[in-house]
């Protein structure tokens, strides 16, 4: 693919430099042009975007997102982002942030797609994937991405091309790499697959280097840890893992209420998942990055789901730190069958309609300005 010394993106953006205070009116109410590194001019706008193309935490509010398949990667290459649509006439919202799975493996749809990122942008949200080393299909090949492979370079070729296609996106790229890696159920986590957490940390920073010896900056780095280490060791610690301030934008955390969808889960709030003490919370906010809670949700077994999304919403507003959710909406079978989708049960739906109705849940446009991947709107 032809690359230019500039991402399309950043030259649009600096063609826009002399507008940068334009206010137009389109099909989904007030669009702002809006300058790097500033936040829309009205009340909902989504986006703070650095000048580099970070993606920034906002001034106000928090970033709504979620995960719905079968948009834009799970079930074809260049599957359509019908499921997106259908997501907001459950809430009335485009999310600011739409989250899919990669893995690093051939056969996976593995290669990084540029015309699906521009896609999501072009619904006035932002990129988020899952980048993840292995084969979910074929656990023989876990030794092929061994975390120490990573850093002997084993993989620098495929890293290398995804950072350099990261750069022809008309938009920044949130990526979050080896997620979950204090939980024994990935090939990456520091207790299996021959690897420990220092080897994961020098994993983290070698992709990370490779992004930068490339002259990538328009990717936000989001570590993610899950809510609960397993094994529940200090050598498989939250802190175990982290790659240092220099390698991190965001962190973020996986957390879920599964009810008694399985026969090892039972009834949990939003509080017993995230806030006890020495939880994922706590921890995270010894770090001075913004959080995002990247997998969320909740089943309806075993418990009123929405009263628990009403609670659960509440409690993430009143913390300034939290500034960004992503939603799981999919139904699926794990140990048993799970429906995490928010319009699960009529009641869900209601309350989940109400939530994402309060203007703190900043969301994303269902377009944005010709030529201009800086547009944003009030929903």
């Amino acid at each position: 693919m032809k690359r230019s010394a500039l991402p399309r993106w950043l030259r649009a953006g600096l063609a826009l430099a002399a507008v940068l205070l334009l206010t137009l009116s389109g099909p989904y109410g007030t669009i702002h042009t809006v300058g790097a590194g500033t936040q829309g001019a009205v009340a909902g706008s989504a986006f703070n975007v650095s000048a580099s193309g970070k993606v920034l935490e906002p001034t106000q509010g928090a970033y709504t997102g979620v995960f719905r398949p079968p948009a834009p990667l799970e079930v074809a290459p260049l599957a359509t982002l019908e499921s997106l649509d259908s997501y907001r006439s459950v809430t009335q919202k485009t999310p600011a942030i739409i989250m899919w799975f990669q893995a690093w493996e051939r056969y996976r749809g593995n290669t990084f797609r540029v015309e699906e990122c521009n896609a999501v942008i072009d619904r006035g949200a932002i990129p988020l994937i899952s980048w993840e080393p292995w084969d979910p299909l074929d656990r023989s090949k876990d030794a092929n991405y061994q975390l120490a492979k990573i850093t002997a370079g084993v993989h620098d070729d495929y890293i290398r091309e995804w950072a350099q296609d990261v750069q022809l996106v008309d938009g920044p790229v949130m990526l979050r790499p080896m997620h979950e890696m204090n939980g024994a159920w990935y090939p990456w986590n520091g207790t299996v697959n021959g690897n420990t957490p220092e080897d994961y940390i020098a994993a983290w920073q070698h992709i990370h280097n490779i992004f930068a010896a490339e002259g990538v900056t328009n990717v936000t780095w989001v570590w993610s840890i899950n809510c609960l280490s397993q094994p529940n060791t200090p050598y498989n610690s939250f802190g175990a893992y982290y790659p240092g301030d220099a390698y991190v934008d965001w962190t973020s955390i996986s957390g879920y209420n599964w009810g008694t969808s399985t026969p090892q889960s039972g009834w949990e709030a939003y509080s017993s998942i995230y806030e006890f003490s020495s939880g994922p919370l706590e921890y995270l906010k010894t770090k001075p990055k913004p959080i995002l809670l990247s997998e969320f949700g909740s089943v309806s077994n075993g418990g009123d789901k929405a009263a628990w999304l009403t609670d659960a919403y509440s409690r993430i507003k009143a913390d300034n730190r939290i500034k960004g959710v992503v939603y799981y909406d999919k139904r699926e079978a794990q140990r048993g069958e799970q429906d995490w989708q928010a319009a699960s049960t009529w009641q869900s739906w209601r309350a989940y309609r109400r939530v994402m109705a309060d203007p703190y849940w900043l969301a994303g446009t269902a377009g944005t300005l010709p030529g201009s991947t800086l547009g944003f709107s009030a929903p």
